[in-house]
C-alpha cells in the first residue's frame, strides 16, 4: 500500500492489520447482545421472586418487632395501673353481644357514638398518650398497603384531632376481671396483625401475635384459610364473629379443619 506517495513497508501493514484484527474481536455483534440480554432476563426471573421474599420477610420482622415493643409498653402499663391493662370503649360492656372487638384497631375516637362529642384515646392509644410509647408509627406494619397507614395519620397525629386507626387489633374483654394480665393465661393472644376486613390484613399467609407473656409469634397460614374468611367490608355484620372466633384460635394456635363460615361478599 503507498502512503502520502511511499510505499507502507510490510512491518507497517503487518502491525496496522493486528491492531484492526483486535478491534474487530473486541466488538460485541448482534448476537452478543441478544445472547447478554438473555441471560440477564433469566437471572431476574430467578432472583427476583427470592429477592421479593426476602424483603417480605424483612417487614414481617420489622412488623413483629413494633408489636414486641406494644407488648412490652402493655406490660409496663399494667404495672403501673394495679395490673389492669389499656381500657377501650369497645370491651367495657359486661354483655359479650354489645362489645366490638372489631374496632379495637381504633387508637383514639373523635365524635364516635361510644365517645359521644369528644376526642378520646382508647385502647393501644392510651400507651401513646401517657408516652410509654413515643412513636406513633409503632403502631403500623411496613406491609400493610390499604387504608390506615401511618401516612394517612400523620396530621391526625400532629393535630390532636380526627379518629385514628392502627394496622393491630387490640384484645380487651372487661369481663375477665375488668381486664386484669394476671387473669390472663400465659399463652392468650392480646394483639395480633388485625383481621377486621381483607383490606386491614397484613399479610396473607399468616400473622404476628403478641401473648400475654410478652412474647411475639408467628401463626402460619400459607393457603390463606383465614384470609379468605375475613369479610371484605369493615362494617360487615360477620365482622363480630368472625374476630371473636379468630382470637381462639390464634390462643390454641391451629385453625380447625373446618370454618363454618363464609366471608360476606363486598358490597356493591
Amino acid at each position: 500500500m503507498v502512503i502520502d506517495g511511499q510505499p507502507e513497508s510490510r512491518n507497517e501493514m503487518t502491525l496496522r492489520d493486528a491492531r484492526m484484527a483486535v478491534v474487530r474481536r473486541n466488538g460485541f455483534t448482534l448476537y452478543d447482545l441478544l445472547i447478554s440480554v438473555f441471560v440477564m432476563g433469566l437471572l431476574m426471573a430467578i432472583l427476583l421472586p427470592t429477592l421479593g421474599q426476602a424483603y417480605e420477610t424483612a417487614k414481617r420482622v420489622q412488623c413483629a418487632s413494633n408489636q414486641r415493643q406494644i407488648g412490652l409498653a402493655l406490660h409496663m402499663y399494667a404495672d403501673n395501673y394495679g395490673g389492669v391493662l389499656p381500657p377501650t370503649v369497645f370491651g367495657m360492656s359486661p354483655n359479650l353481644w354489645d362489645q366490638d372487638p372489631q374496632e379495637m384497631v381504633y387508637l383514639r375516637l373523635d365524635h364516635h357514638p361510644r365517645v359521644g362529642d369528644q376526642v378520646a384515646w382508647d385502647g393501644l392509644g392510651f400507651l401513646l398518650d401517657l408516652e410509654y410509647l413515643t412513636h406513633p408509627g409503632v403502631f403500623y406494619c411496613p406491609s400493610h398497603r390499604s387504608f390506615h397507614t401511618f401516612e394517612d395519620h400523620k396530621d391526625e397525629f400532629r393535630t390532636g384531632r380526627g379518629s385514628i386507626a392502627g394496622n393491630f387489633l387490640y384484645r380487651f374483654d372487661a369481663r375477665v376481671r375488668e381486664g386484669y394480665l394476671s387473669d390472663l393465661p400465659s399463652d392468650t393472644a392480646l394483639l395480633a396483625d388485625s383481621f377486621r376486613s381483607q383490606p386491614d390484613y397484613n399479610h396473607r399467609v399468616g400473622m404476628n401475635s403478641v401473648l400475654a407473656d410478652g412474647s411475639v409469634h408467628w401463626f402460619g397460614d400459607p393457603g390463606q384459610r383465614l384470609y379468605n374468611v375475613v369479610p371484605y367490608s369493615e362494617s360487615s355484620p360477620t365482622s363480630r364473629t368472625i374476630v371473636k372466633r379468630m382470637w381462639g384460635w390464634l390462643d390454641v394456635g391451629h385453625i380447625p379443619t373446618i370454618i363454618d363460615f363464609v366471608p360476606v361478599p363486598p358490597e356493591n
